[in-house]
């Protein structure tokens, strides 16, 4: 199960979030589904919700993962994202075409071959200082 759980949050990452394909929530993301994070979220709508918010901010967004864990029922995905900011204001920063990486892990827990459940710990000073600061780059 392990390679399987693996394996759906790949699909989920490149699907759901580097191509926007939101549709494919559907299929990898259970309908009472939660993420407890700064910013909840619960159910496909509020995955679509928030990945249509940061891709409006980001359009170039492109997320990499770095460390995929798996035990049992349990993920956990350290990835990086990168994008620049050149959409909409974001966390009430207004965008000005600055690079934002970020490194994020998050924890997912699986049920009946779907996401139930997430933990996700990111952070959003470092995020909001790196769009207002003068002169940041990032490499890809």
């Amino acid at each position: 199960m392990s390679e399987a759980n693996k394996a759906l949050i790949r699909r989920f990452y490149d699907h759901v979030w580097n191509k926007a394909e939101y549709w494919a929530a559907d299929d990898l993301v259970a309908p009472d589904y939660v993420r407890h994070a700064p910013q909840p979220i619960r159910g496909r709508d509020g995955i679509r919700e928030i990945v249509e918010q940061v891709r409006a901010a980001f359009p170039d967004l492109y997320i990499t993962i770095e460390d995929l864990i798996s035990e049992g029922d349990r993920v956990a995905v350290r990835w990086d994202a990168y994008g620049t900011h050149n959409g909409v204001p974001f966390c009430g920063v207004a965008p000005e075409g600055r690079p934002a990486p970020i490194t994020r892990i998050t924890v997912s827990h699986f049920h009946n071959g779907q996401i139930q459940e997430e933990w996700a710990q990111w952070d959003m000073l470092g995020l909001t200082k790196q769009l207002q600061a003068e002169g940041v780059t990032a490499a890809r």
